[in-house]
């Protein structure tokens, strides 16, 4: 009697698939819900959980504000908003013991300490929320197996697609079609990029300036950046003129042409400790990642029957290939088996191992261990995973390969067993290198020298009593262990008869993340302030800018952020007639990973002109207007100034289904100048 009851639970073990802590782990089998903090699965980063199910995801209610009247039925409305929206998410966590829960729960904890959050769920991989945990529920004491539930708030209730999509405009026609596929109004962000230009490689002009651009929706709301007095049909002369306008972008930015421009190691420092020495040159700046290997699957054997023993097996090998690298690849594989007869039992003193070559080189898997029951009509796999070499980078099959398998406990007994066999090859991806996608001007050499030292480049230019220098440069340490004993400086200096008249050095000189940044005023220290240059900091990139501005006697300093305004009468009337950067280093300790210039302009103030500067676009000027908070920002700096008093920011959405969007600029703008417009959005959702 009790031989059949432990008969009846091994069967009944045998028929349902139980998954096991490590395989929850895995990532192979993510829930539907499962949820993805900031680009990782939970699932993939705390061992045994697993979630269960979620709430609050579903269509929102709004909330009304009405007044009632007493002479009058019902209500009238006043205005209608969508409350902050909670979700929650329910889950499993497994251990093996009391110390790898605590090690989860722990694990668990940092995750969902995150701020403002980006939140995508496994069924809905395409949209994304941002949110917050606020609550964690109390799970049961105890145990190592626990249910529990975490509450997240979203200030923002609507979620957005993962994709950010880009509408170009048609010169022809002046218009941008955008086809809107959200549930709920989106704002966008209306970008002009302006005719572009490179002194390094053609002289400047001022065919590519512009006085004003504007955006105007099918409802007649409009966005203006800039002055439309310059619409006026007569020539208004520009109130500005572009002396410099240098792009270090491509490998061969500082040809021969640009340094004829930029001439190296001939200008003025901050002082005697930064010394003039070392070679200038192109660095490579950023590299393209390579595309996405979508991973390659293969069913290498299909139902292959054995023809030894007293018991049918039926094999079925499946092969997934990820984590392709240039001689390597990963390769997971699914051995599933079968018996042929219903009735059949391949008891508990019987054991197989399967063995198959892949990638030229024999690898085992255990299929079945002597104390497990397997019955017929039930089908069993067996995970695996294992790496193969020897791959070229251009390979992108899989061949020569062949499966096995043996008895381990009987070898008399050919029930299960499989000869060699050649199986079918698989597809793989070839592999995909990074390349560099952007450089910059840095020292290639920076000679030597008991202090700071390092290459600089000057470029001599009109005197300008009024001007503006603005450049981009990057910055920082590198990701590595040894980043934190980088050291440099960069510095970006305006000069007038040999003195500096205002300028920028940034110094990182001790272990760590930070360096301190200077602004200079007449050659002397004005400010200082501390910042990070971690390894893809947000001060200093291709991204950000840095703007010096002279006004008169007024000096004026925007560096991401940070905006400080110094004034000095005894440079009233001192002109800029040249500009340096510098890029070094300290001794010889090592030099910091990225210390370069991306691009320099420096835009002159003709001060007869009757336009204000700050209402002229120029070549190269990138402005990009936020419909959703109202900024406005040319060359990644927040200038508010630029936008007309009368924009229409909160009418001016996108809704569901075809937008059209007129664009104007400037009419004394010559054909093949024109500025480039487009619309940036992400799709939102209830």
């Amino acid at each position: 009697m009790n031989a059949g009851i432990e008969g009846n639970k091994e069967r009944r073990r045998a028929m349902y698939k139980f998954i096991d802590v490590n395989e929850a782990s895995s990532g192979d089998a993510l829930p539907a819900e499962a949820l993805n903090i900031n680009g990782e699965y939970i699932e993939n980063m705390v061992q045994g959980y697993r979630t269960l199910s979620t709430k609050g995801r579903e269509a929102l209610a709004s909330e009304l504000d009405y007044y009632e009247m007493k002479a009058r039925d019902g209500a009238v409305n006043k205005s209608k908003r969508y409350p902050p929206r909670i979700i929650t998410v329910r889950y499993q966590l497994l251990a093996k013991s009391a110390e790898e829960y605590r090690e989860s729960y722990n694990m668990l904890g940092y995750i969902l300490s995150a701020n403002e959050a980006t939140l995508i769920f496994n069924d809905e991989k395409d949209k994304f929320y941002i949110g917050t945990v606020t609550e964690i529920g109390e799970v049961e004491e105890g145990r190592n197996c626990v249910v529990g539930e975490f509450e997240i708030f979203c200030a923002d209730p609507f979620k957005y697609s993962v994709t950010e999509y880009e509408a170009f405009g048609n010169q022809n026609s002046n218009t941008i079609l955008v086809d809107y596929g959200g549930t709920y109004k989106s704002f966008p962000k209306l970008c002009v990029d302006f005719h572009e230009e490179n002194d390094n490689e053609t002289s400047l002009s001022t065919n590519g300036e512009c006085g004003f651009v504007a955006f105007f929706n099918e409802n007649e709301k409009i966005i203006q950046l800039g002055n439309p007095n310059e619409l006026d049909s007569s020539y208004i002369p520009p109130s500005t003129t572009t002396l410099v306008n240098s792009v270090f972008s491509n490998h061969d930015s500082y040809g021969a042409t640009a340094q004829a421009k930029w001439k190296q190691n001939i200008g003025v420092t901050t002082g005697s400790d930064v010394v003039q020495t070392g070679v200038a040159g192109m660095g490579i700046s950023s590299y393209d990642a390579p595309a996405i290997n979508r991973d390659t699957y293969g069913i290498l054997l299909d139902n292959k029957a054995t023809t030894s023993g007293d018991i049918v097996f039926y094999y079925t090998v499946k092969a997934r290939a990820t984590n392709r690298t240039e001689k390597t690849a990963d390769i997971s594989i699914a051995i599933t088996v079968k018996l042929k007869e219903a009735t059949a039992i391949f008891g508990s003193s019987n054991a197989l191992k399967a063995k198959i070559m892949i990638g030229g080189v024999w690898q085992e898997v255990y299929l079945k261990k002597t104390e497990e029951i397997w019955y017929g009509n039930t089908g069993y796999t067996i995970n695996a995973t294992f790496s193969i070499g020897n791959l070229s980078s251009e390979a992108t099959t899989l061949s020569g390969i062949k499966f096995k398998v043996e008895r381990t406990d009987k070898p008399g007994d050919e029930s299960g067993v499989l000869p060699e066999t050649v199986c079918s090859g698989m597809v793989i991806n070839a592999y995909k290198s990074y390349a560099p996608s952007r450089y910059y001007l840095t020292s290639k050499e920076f000679g030597t020298g008991t202090y700071w030292h390092g290459a600089s480049v000057t470029r001599t230019i009109q005197n300008a009593v009024n001007c503006k220098l603005l450049y981009s440069n990057t910055f920082a340490i590198g990701s590595g262990w040894d980043g934190a004993s980088q050291v440099g400086v960069f510095q970006a200096l305006l000069v007038g008869g040999k003195q500096i008249i205002a300028g920028v050095s940034i110094v990182k000189g001790g272990y760590g993340s930070n360096a301190t940044i200077y602004f200079f005023v007449k050659g002397a220290v004005a400010y200082k302030t501390d910042v990070d240059v971690a390894h893809g900091n947000f001060w200093f990139n291709d991204r950000t800018a840095t703007l010096i501005e002279k006004n008169g006697a007024e000096i004026t300093f925007t560096v991401n952020g940070i905006c400080k305004k110094f004034t000095d009468q005894s440079i009233t009337d001192t002109g800029v007639d040249s500009i340096t950067f510098l890029f070094g280093q300290h001794a010889q300790q090592p030099v910091l990973t990225d210390n370069g210039l991306h691009y320099a302009k420096v835009i002159k103030d003709v001060k007869e002109a009757t336009i204000d500067i700050k209402n002229v676009f120029t070549p190269n000027d990138k402005v990009i207007a936020d419909c959703e908070s109202g900024n406005i920002y040319r060359n990644g700096i927040l200038e508010q100034g630029l936008g007309a008093l009368g924009n229409d920011w909160e009418d001016f959405y996108l809704k569901q289904g075809i937008n059209q969007i007129g664009t104007a600029y400037s009419s004394f703008v010559k054909q093949g100048y024109e500025p480039k417009f487009k619309v940036k959005y992400r799709e939102v959702f209830l």
